[in-house]
């Protein structure tokens, strides 16, 4: 579901020229604004009739997403100075009334206009017909990516605050990184974006991967860090790295830690074998809690010698702690 900033209360003099505008509509003058409204309509459609795409398109008046409007224009409309995208919705915009059938002549206008423009390869111009004409910023922004507009299909997501992980995304792909890793972080959107990348299998995602990694070490989160770029071999050195680090946390974090480290560097068997048994050994209700971290861990990693050792040892200690209670406490009989 895209992301969207909360409709800001309209101010008294918002609603005040709202309700100017209703009762000029029904007016006298209301009728013949009308009938100036329809003129501009009427030669609106014959620029697309004609053909004259750059003419009709500074003509056309936004129709929105059902068609509705941001309310009533007291004014004819104007034809715009320029054809090019809005990346940020419209404050205050207003529109004409435009009954049912109308509105459906208009639209079959733009969805003609927008094959042609994009049969002639006016990519960012169909953009603008997607999304400011009939509202459809999502599928301008779709189409912007499809012809790998990567840079304003992100300007245009951002501004109308579409979900944070494409938006990540899109910056990740027009090659703007540090516009992407910021994004990532102040909306939270490692997860979602990474998501996107690698089911189009797009070859950057294990760049991106290991970008939110480093992150993660950064704020001290070795355990993330780890399970990011475990599988990352140009990452190994980092990764076991991380794992030295992470190691002093305890509890659980290292408990998994311990795992991932015999799993990559399975010469650190004696290493790693006397801290899996201080774990093992330790009476602590903190301790309790990091076995059963540490049986998840060594049930999930490859099958080998050492594994099955501490798995074994694993087992005899979680006996133990049944035995005493689950919570670490003598059993109640």
């Amino acid at each position: 579901m895209a992301v969207r900033a909360a409709p800001a209360t309209a101010s008294w003099l918002a609603r005040l020229r709202a309700r100017m505008a209703q009762a000029l509509w029904q007016s006298r003058l209301g009728a013949a604004l009308g009938r100036r409204h329809a003129e501009y309509l009427r030669r609106m459609l014959e620029l697309f009739d004609r053909g004259d795409l750059d003419e009709a398109l500074r003509h056309a008046i936004p129709l929105g997403g059902d068609g509705a409007h941001g309310g009533l224009s007291v004014g004819v409309p104007q034809p715009r100075d320029q054809i090019a995208l809005s990346l940020a919705p419209r404050v205050g915009s207003r529109g004409v009334p435009i009954m049912q059938t109308a509105a459906g002549a208009i639209r079959a206008r733009y969805q003609q206009a927008l094959e042609r423009l994009v049969r002639a390869g006016r990519i960012d111009e169909a953009a603008f017909v997607l999304a400011d004409l009939l509202g459809d910023v999502e599928g301008a922004v779709a189409l912007l990516e499809r012809h790998q507009r990567f840079a304003l299909a992100a300007q245009l997501a951002e501004g109308h605050r579409l979900e944070p992980g494409l938006i990540v995304r899109l910056w990740w792909l027009a090659d703007q990184r540090g516009r992407a890793v910021a994004a990532a972080r102040r909306h939270q959107a490692w997860a979602d974006a990474l998501a996107r990348l690698e089911r189009a299998g797009d070859p950057s995602a294990a760049t991106l991967r290991l970008t939110w990694a480093e992150h993660a070490a950064t704020v001290g989160d070795y355990g993330l860090a780890v399970a990011l770029a475990a599988r990352l071999a140009p990452a190994r050195a980092l990764v076991l790295a991380w794992i030295d680090r992470g190691l002093a946390t305890g509890g659980g974090v290292a408990a998994r830690l311990l795992v991932t480290k015999l799993e990559l560097a399975p010469a650190s068997f004696p290493e790693v074998a006397p801290r899996v048994l201080a774990i093992l050994d330790d009476l602590d209700d903190e301790a309790a809690a990091a076995r059963r971290v540490l049986a998840e861990a060594l049930l999930a990693a490859p099958a080998s010698p050492a594994v099955a050792t501490l798995a074994r040892a694993t087992v005899r200690a979680l006996a133990r702690d049944v035995g005493r209670g689950a919570d670490g406490d003598a059993p109640v009989l």
